[in-house]
């Protein structure tokens, strides 16, 4: 944060952007257009080597020269960005369960601790199974659920997906 607070007044508008932009070690952020590009580029560099870090490598959805990948899939924050569509997608694998399969609360927590959404854009598609989840938890057999719960559950799952 220092480093971005004392850059000189050229990058200013840059390392405004930078500071709402890192989680953990990436970058998120985008410009306006294709030209903003290799100007954001140059310039986070240029912050980012005063204070020793070597940013490696930029993906995009657009080509540039100063873009390392710009088209196939990529990872950002758990997410799986489409770069040739401009789409987030979610990484789930539910093909294994069926509603053949005997559901019991490990099952349950297993299935809905699946999706991996550190950044909470799925959070209205995960919040139905969390809550039938916590229903879940309050019948006190261990191992078995009531068919009205399970074909509940089986239905938010379908749904999620």
């Amino acid at each position: 944060m220092h480093l971005l607070e004392n850059c000189n007044s050229e990058c200013k508008e840059v390392a405004q952007k930078l500071k709402s932009s890192f989680y953990v070690d990436n970058c998120v952020t985008g410009v306006f257009s294709a030209n903003e590009i290799e100007i954001f580029i140059e310039k986070t560099k240029l912050i980012m080597s005063e204070g020793c870090f070597n940013l490696r490598i930029f993906e995009s959805n657009v080509a540039s020269k100063s873009v390392d990948k710009h088209s196939g899939e990529t990872f950002i924050l758990g997410i799986i960005w489409d770069l040739d569509n401009d789409v987030l997608k979610c990484c789930t694998n539910f093909d294994s369960l069926t509603c053949e399969v005997k559901i019991t609360k490990r099952l349950v927590l297993s299935t809905v601790q699946k999706v991996f959404d550190p950044i909470g854009m799925l959070a209205p598609s995960t919040l139905l199974p969390k809550l039938l989840l916590q229903e879940i938890f309050t019948i006190a057999d261990e191992n078995s659920m009531g068919s009205g719960t399970t074909s509940e559950y089986c239905k938010q799952i379908y749904e999620m997906v």
